[in-house]
C-alpha cells in the first residue's frame, strides 16, 4: 500500500528546485524517472516531459557556458569513494562544479560514446587485475581517439603499492622493503607491520618484532576474513627525528604540476592526520609549501610510477625521501570545518593551485567529438578464460 502518492504540483515542485538551483543536466535523472512512475492523466504526463526537455536545455546551456573555458574533465572513480571529489566540488573546488563530471567504473562501460576531454583513472590500488586489464583497453582506445582526449594514469602500467616500493628498495631510493605475503622471507626481517595490498586503512596491525608474533597476527588477519593475497608485508623504517616527532610530507601531483600539499608531525609513527600543532611546526610547513622543497624528486618518482594524478606520501631519512605510497585517488581538501582554525591558511594556500593545475588539464585541448568504443568480444572472452 502507498503511504504517499505525489500530486502534480509535487512534480513541478521537484523540477523548479533543479532549476533554481543550477543543477547539472545529470542531476535530472532522478527527476526522469519519477516523471516516467507519474500515473496521473497522458496530458498531464506529456506536459511534464516537455517540462523536463525544457529544463534539460536550459541548464545544459548553463553548464556549457560554465566549461567554455576548457574541455570538461572526468574524474573515473569505485562508485564507494567517489566522496574524495564530491567533498572537494562542494567546497573549496566549487569553481570547478561545472568542469570536472565523477564516472563510476561500474558504469563506464556502458556507455555509447566517450566525449573528448581529460580523463583521470583514479583508486588504481582497489582495482583488481581483470578491471585493470579491461580499463587498459579503454585507455588505449581512447588514446588511439587523437589529441582531443588526455588521459592520467595508464591502469595497467601505473606501478601499484607493492612493485613501487620493491622498485624504490631496489633503486636505492627507499630504505625499506616490501613484499606480498607469500613472498614474505623467513626467518622475518624485523621489524615489520602488515597492511592490505590495496585500499587504504594504513597498517593492520602494530610493529611485529619476531616470527611468532608475525605468524600469529596473520592467522588473525586470515580468520578476520582478509585472503592472503590482499596482505603486504612492510619492513619499519624509523624517520623520528631526535625528540621523537615523525614528519610526513604529501605532494600532489595534477598533470604536469607538482604541489606541496602538507607536512603533519606526530609522535605515533602511523601518521594519518596531525595530532601536533606547535608554532614552529606550522611554520616549518609553511615553508615545505612555499619552497616546494622535493619537486624534482617527487616528479621522477611519479614518473617511474608512471603516475600522472594523485598524492605521494612520504618521510626524509639522512636527507633521503622515503616513500611510504602515492594515493591515486585521495582527498583533495575536506570542508573547511573539518580543519582546526590554525591549519586554515595551509588550505588557503593549496586551493588556488589545486584549482588552477585542474584548470590546465583542459586548456588548450584541440576540439574534438565523442568516439564510440566497444570492447571486443574475442578480448572479453581472453579476460573470462585468465581469470574466470
Amino acid at each position: 500500500m502507498k503511504l504517499f502518492k505525489r500530486t502534480w504540483k509535487d512534480y513541478q515542485a521537484m523540477g523548479d528546485k533543479h532549476r533554481n538551483r543550477g543543477d547539472p543536466p545529470s542531476a535530472l535523472h532522478d527527476y526522469e524517472r519519477a516523471v516516467k512512475r507519474f500515473d496521473g492523466s497522458k496530458q498531464q504526463r506529456d506536459a511534464l516531459e516537455q517540462r523536463m526537455e525544457a529544463m534539460r536545455v536550459d541548464l545544459g546551456s548553463k553548464w556549457l557556458e560554465k566549461a567554455r573555458a576548457g574541455a570538461p574533465i572526468h574524474y573515473l572513480v569505485t562508485e564507494t569513494h567517489a566522496y574524495t571529489m564530491v567533498d572537494y566540488l562542494g567546497s573549496w573546488g566549487r569553481p570547478l562544479e561545472g568542469r570536472i563530471h565523477i564516472v563510476s567504473y561500474k558504469d563506464l562501460l556502458g556507455r555509447d560514446a566517450f566525449p573528448a576531454g581529460v580523463y583521470i583513472f583514479s583508486d588504481l590500488d582497489r582495482l583488481n587485475e581483470p578491471q585493470l586489464e579491461l580499463l587498459g583497453r579503454l585507455w588505449q582506445r581512447l588514446y588511439d581517439a587523437g589529441p582531443g582526449f588526455r588521459l592520467l594514469n595508464q591502469p595497467n602500467q601505473s606501478l601499484d603499492r607493492c612493485a613501487l616500493l620493491r622498485r624504490l628498495f631496489v633503486d636505492g631510493q627507499n630504505e625499506f622493503n616490501a613484499y606480498y605475503l607469500k613472498d614474505a622471507p623467513r626467518p622475518l626481517k624485523a621489524p615489520v607491520f602488515i597492511r592490505e595490498a590495496r585500499g587504504h586503512r594504513g597498517g593492520l596491525t602494530q610493529l611485529i618484532t619476531d616470527q611468532k608474533q608475525f605468524d600469529d597476527a596473520v592467522a588473525a588477519l586470515i580468520m578476520s576474513g582478509i585472503h592472503p593475497r590482499d596482505l603486504l608485508v612492510v619492513e619499519y623504517c624509523n624517520t623520528a627525528d631526535s625528540d621523537g616527532i615523525y614528519r610526513k610530507y604529501s605532494c600532489f601531483r595534477i598533470g604536469d604540476r607538482i604541489i606541496p600539499r602538507h607536512q603533519i608531525f606526530s609522535e605515533n609513527w602511523v601518521l594519518k592526520y596531525p595530532d601536533l600543532l606547535e608554532p614552529g611546526q606550522i611554520e616549518e610547513e609553511w615553508q615545505f609549501l612555499k619552497t616546494n622543497p622535493h619537486e624534482q624528486e617527487i616528479r621522477r618518482i611519479y614518473d617511474a610510477a608512471n603516475i600522472e594524478y594523485g598524492r605521494i606520501d612520504y618521510s626524509v631519512l639522512n636527507g633521503k625521501i622515503q616513500v611510504w605510497e602515492i594515493n591515486t585517488n585521495p582527498i583533495v581538501m575536506m570542508a573547511p570545518d573539518k580543519y582546526e582554525e590554525r591549519h586554515i591558511p595551509a588550505q588557503q594556500f593549496f586551493a588556488p593551485l589545486a584549482r588552477e593545475a585542474f584548470e590546465a588539464l583542459a586548456a588548450n585541448l584541440p576540439e574534438s567529438g565523442p568516439v564510440k568504443i566497444d570492447l571486443d568480444e574475442l578480448f572479453l572472452q581472453r579476460i573470462i578464460e585468465k581469470y574466470g
